[in-house]
This record gives structure tokens, sequence and C-alpha cells, in this order.
């Protein structure tokens, strides 16, 4: 099958050419093409090239399979999730898509026989202290019945001996209101404003009262996927403040790296209003009379009043 292309302006990219077919036959799943590496992170010399071997292979159970093995650009989204950019597209300020490149554009492979793939990484002396980043995308194309899927591999670059900026900010923190005897809910959104990506990033939420005497505190779960410079993410902490009292309490939102350090930190106020059951009517007063508060007792007895009234209207009409 031959290749197709999509021009774009300074070059051309390899692309899937086919659409998923609704075709009877055996699938090729995803998770049939196994590759060595997932995700590449690692340590580049700046001036040099450092290359680094993939393993593809398919079970003994499956169809042959082509692959098309591209470099491309990277992004990613608020949930953490990368995502591939066309190189046309490509304009992240620590891009590294033109530093890496692949030995093998296309392989075929047989069931139960792997074969090996190289990047190459080839980071210029005066790449400075930014980490680069780029994604490969690998396309398999089932031999017989044409199914397509994709595999992303993304790679994370850092120049040997480079001591990039490790720096971030909070841009939104507000606690807002709370209810009494219930649970509140804090979102606090970060940006990495460093120059490299940043690892197991948790935030902590801690609720002081008004002597500055901590209360409540509750840490999120480190992040798997290492956030990206330039990119944002929100945090959510759920901690147990049901047992709190009515009133204004300290806040305070920190967001650290696995290994403690500190990235940025924010309080702001936590209101919990008062109690929010149903009122008690008041007592009555002298001019007021008392009004049952049992609706299961009061209401037969004004349906029998009403009755009586009617009763006795019906015999007077009579008379």
């Amino acid at each position: 099958m031959a290749d197709r292309f999509i021009q774009f302006p300074g070059g051309r990219v390899r692309v899937a050419a086919l659409l998923f077919l609704a075709l009877i036959g055996l699938v090729l799943p995803v998770s049939a093409l196994n590759l060595s590496a997932t995700q590449y992170t690692g340590n580049t010399p700046a001036g040099g090239t450092a290359n680094y071997a993939i393993i593809a292979g398919i079970p003994w159970d499956t169809e042959p399979v082509d692959l098309l093995v591209d470099v491309v650009g990277i992004s990613q989204k608020p949930d953490l999730s990368y995502v591939a950019v066309e190189p046309i597209k490509d304009t992240y300020a620590f891009s590294g898509r033109k530093y890496v490149s692949v030995d093998k554009e296309s392989i075929h492979l047989e069931p139960g026989i792997k074969q090996q793939f190289t990047l190459s990484f080839n980071l210029p002396a005066n790449t400075g202290d930014n980490s680069r980043y780029a994604m490969v995308v690998v396309h398999t194309i089932a031999a017989k019945t044409g199914n397509a899927t994709d595999i992303t591999i993304p790679v994370l670059l850092t120049p040997i001996g480079s001591s990039p900026s490790m720096s971030g900010s909070i841009t939104s923190f507000d606690a807002g209101n709370a209810i009494l005897g219930q649970k509140a809910a804090f979102a606090t959104s970060y940006r990495n404003t460093g120059t490299t990506h940043q690892n197991n990033l948790v935030n902590t939420i801690t609720v002081s009262g008004p002597d500055g005497g901590l209360l409540v505190t509750e840490s999120g779960e480190p992040l798997s996927t290492p956030l990206l410079p330039e990119k944002s993410y929100e945090f959510r902490v759920v901690p147990d403040t049901s047992r709190l009292m009515a009133g204004n309490y300290t806040v305070l939102s920190k967001i650290t790296l696995g290994n403690g350090q500190v990235m940025d930190k924010k309080t702001t106020i936590l209101t919990i209003n008062g109690n929010t059951k149903t009122p008690v009517p008041a007592a009555p007063t002298a001019n007021t009379p008392a009004v049952p508060t049992t609706a299961k007792s009061s209401l037969p007895a004004v349906l029998g009043l009403a009755a009586l009234a009617g009763a006795l209207v019906i015999i007077s009409s009579r008379r």
C-alpha cells in the first residue's frame, strides 16, 4: 500500500492514510502492539547526540501490521493528557520536535517477530537551560483488514548539565462559602512557570481557626503525569470540614513537588454558614393564638370543625 502525505509549507508529514473500517474480520487492538517504551524522559548532551532504541512486536495470534513512525509536536490538555500537534501548528516555545529523528519511518511486523527502531536526539549547543518536548506517533495499519490505530510516545528532553528554572504560580484559589455540617471542596489552579516539567505535584489544603490553630489538613494524590512548562492544572481537594462550627476560617492552599519543594501557596477566607435546619416556630404571644406544629394531629381537627359547621348550616336551613 502506497504511503500518502499531506503537503505543508516547509516540508511534508506522513499521516495515517486509512480511516477505521467497519469490516468483519480480525481487528488489531491498540494493546496488540507491544512497545518497549511508552514515554522517554532523559538527559541529553547539548551539542551532541543521544540514541534510544525501542523494540516493537505483536503476538503470535494476530495478523501482520505495518508501522509508520512520525515525529510531531506535543501539547497537554487540562486533564494532563498529551496530544500530538501537526508540525505546521507546533508553535510551543519548548518544542523539541526538530531535534528528534527516527531511523526507520516504516516497519513491517510479522506475528511473534520483534523489530527495533531508534530515536536520535540532537540538541544544539546553544539550547540553554530549557527542556524540550516532542511526540513520536506510531501508526499501526493491519495488513489484511486495513484497521488503523495510533500509539503516542511523549519525549521529554533536558540538556545535560543545565539548570532549568523550577517555578510555578497559583493563578486562582477561592474557598467561598460552605454549609454547616458538610465537607467543603477547594479548587486550586496552578501554572508551571518554569523551564522544565514538574513531577509528582501535590496540593495540600489546611484550615485554621481565628487563633491560628490548625484544625483540618488534607492532601490530594500526587500527579502521575509531569506538568509541562506553560501548562496549567486544576487541583481539587475535599477536606473534612463537617465538624467545624459556623464562622470564618483561614484556608491555605500549597503546591509542592514530590521531593517536598514548595512551588507556591496562597491563603483565603472560608465562611461556614449558620444552621440550615428548619427553624422552630416562635412561642405564641398573648395576642397570637397557638398554631399546632404537628400536621398529622391538626388536620383531622380542622376537617372535623368544618364538617360540624356544614351540618349546622344544613339543619338550620331545613328549619
